[in-house]
């Protein structure tokens, strides 16, 4: 038998699959600023009403979309209300809206294998890991940081229901 025909018909090809391609770009491949943060300490905690909510920033990932420089930050968001009473407590996570050093953030995303929409989000012990979308690139690691919770206008943060 000839070479070219076993290397054709037997060898198996070493195309890359797209499981491994994947891989490389979203867990090897460096950002587009190379910016990826883990992040000391950059919590803050507001009240309102008889609501109080706590925000840690664990880590920060700078990607681009459209042409801008953007930063998608991952933390904990812990949310605690004096009238609700339970443990479990289900929240419009949508009304939540962090500033980090001025730049606030456009959206929120539960940390979850599947998709979950945080407008009617069940909270296991009032707490949530959730990645925010920033407006604008922000450097999270930054040891005089600036983190600030608000409530958007008009926005029920517990859904009736």
């Amino acid at each position: 038998m000839d070479k070219a025909y076993l290397s054709q018909k037997v060898m198996p090809s070493r195309k890359p699959s797209w499981i491994a391609v994947s891989f490389a770009f979203f867990f090897l491949a460096p950002s587009a600023s190379g910016y990826s943060e883990e992040v000391s300490m950059l919590q803050s905690t507001e009240k309102f009403g008889g609501t109080e909510i706590h925000v840690e920033i664990e880590s920060g990932k700078a990607y681009r979309e459209a042409g801008m420089d953007k930063a998608l930050v991952y933390g904990k968001i812990r949310i605690s209300d004096s009238s609700a009473g339970a443990i479990n407590i289900k929240v419009n996570l949508i009304c939540v809206s962090i500033s980090i050093n001025q730049v606030r953030s456009e959206r929120i995303y539960i940390d979850s294998v599947a998709h979950i929409l945080p407008e009617n989000y069940l909270m296991n012990n009032g707490e949530a890991k959730v990645y925010w979308k920033m407006e604008r690139f922000v450097d999270v690691s930054k040891s005089n940081g600036s983190l600030s919770i608000s409530l958007k206008k008009g926005c029920s943060l517990f859904p009736s229901g």
